[in-house]
């Protein structure tokens, strides 16, 4: 009857050992995993990484002394966790798996980081224990301030920790500085936004859509300004839906009616933002790639004729909320929006038909991509 194989792995997500020590994964064997740690304790002895190998080790000799069947393999992801590190992790698995063909795994762990990719292990060998490294640490002040400072040294916990606290520290600053007390409300708005990029992982989001921006500016396009302005026109029809002096909502007002009235009066606003910036967008196209992107065209048509329809539809629904007659509410004004948001959606139909029907006689794509 064959030994059941099992497998010892260690993981290494933020890749300290490509970065630090000049290693690739995966490692596979006791000889790789322990030339791997020493250079890895080589160039940074504080690494915890250096301390999972071992116990790693250790874990595959203890198995081999029970004269079972055992290997160990180090995987390695990337700078960036998440995604782009799970994703290597994973092949470096697919691949560790195919070599060794083991029955079960052990996972060696120095913290709840790494225990985060458990179920992408799980779902492709039984994991039958669980390795927690817990690194022994002196207690007196000066060690802890020791610690504290190689914590500021490191780039996951500058990133994490550091950077939301100093915005929140300066916003804080700034306020008491400028003697307005308001401002501080920012500090759990930037904190809380922060922790729902990290959160959902849109790191990368951001960091593309900074980076879109800078292009734009550099690049002279008028289309980042029209967002800019299409922001503004967003955000004072928000303050003017919340307290239009001329048309203002009573305090006593129910809830469902109150954010209905609301999204009424913001509805306009949004419409006049999204003209704006596609404006910017048609503008762009034509002077930048001397084109005509007709799609934009459309959707600003698409645009308007919903815009009109949901107006037109909250009308309904408030008149129904506010229990006026029937006559009260389907007045002139009500079908001019339904009668123009439907002739706008005829015109946008037989116009994107037209277009789309003189390309393909041309032989030429329409471009219906948003994308430049």
């Amino acid at each position: 009857m064959a030994k059941k194989r099992t497998l010892i792995i260690c993981i290494d997500r933020d890749n300290d050992l490509g970065r630090k020590a000049n290693v690739k994964g995966p490692i596979i064997g006791e000889e790789a995993n322990i030339r791997a740690a020493e250079a890895l304790a080589v160039a940074d002895p504080e690494d915890t990484d250096v301390n999972s190998i071992f116990s790693a080790i250790s874990a595959y000799n203890e198995i081999k002394k029970s004269r079972a069947d055992a290997e160990i393999a180090t995987l390695t992801g990337d700078i960036k966790v998440g995604m782009q590190s799970d994703s290597i992790i994973a092949k470096q698995l697919e691949e560790v798996i195919q070599k060794i063909r083991p029955d079960d795994a052990v996972l060696v762990s120095d913290g709840a980081e790494d225990e985060f990719i458990l179920p992408l292990i799980q779902s492709r060998v039984k994991i039958s224990s669980v390795r927690r490294v817990i690194i022994k640490q002196s207690t007196n002040i000066q060690s802890m301030y020791y610690l504290f400072l190689r914590f500021l040294e490191d780039e996951k916990v500058l990133k994490t920790f550091v950077v939301p606290v100093s915005i929140a520290l300066l916003i804080w600053a700034v306020a008491g500085l400028a003697n307005i007390s308001q401002i501080a409300y920012l500090i759990p708005l930037v904190i809380a936004l922060y922790f729902l990029i990290r959160a959902y992982k849109l790191e990368d989001v951001v960091r593309r859509s900074t980076k879109l921006v800078w292009s734009e500016i550099i690049t002279g396009k008028l289309s980042f300004f029209t967002f800019l302005i299409a922001l503004i026109i967003v955000l004072a029809g928000g303050m003017s839906a919340f307290s239009d002096p001329e048309n203002p909502i009573p305090p006593e007002t129910p809830l469902p009616e109150y954010v209905l009235e609301f999204i009424h009066s913001m509805l306009m606003w949004v419409i006049l933002a999204v003209l704006v910036w596609v404006g910017g967008k048609i503008f762009d196209t034509y002077v930048h790639e001397k084109k005509i992107y007709w799609n934009y065209i459309i959707i600003s048509l698409w645009t308007l004729s919903v815009g009109l329809i949901i107006s037109a539809t909250l009308i309904l629904v408030l008149g129904f909320v506010r229990e006026e007659a029937l006559p009260g509410i389907l007045d002139l004004d009500f079908f001019a929006r339904i009668g123009g948001g439907v002739l706008i959606a005829i015109v946008g139909s037989l116009s994107y038909r037209f277009i789309k029907e003189t390309f393909e006689k041309k032989k030429e794509k329409l471009p219906i991509d948003l994308e430049e």
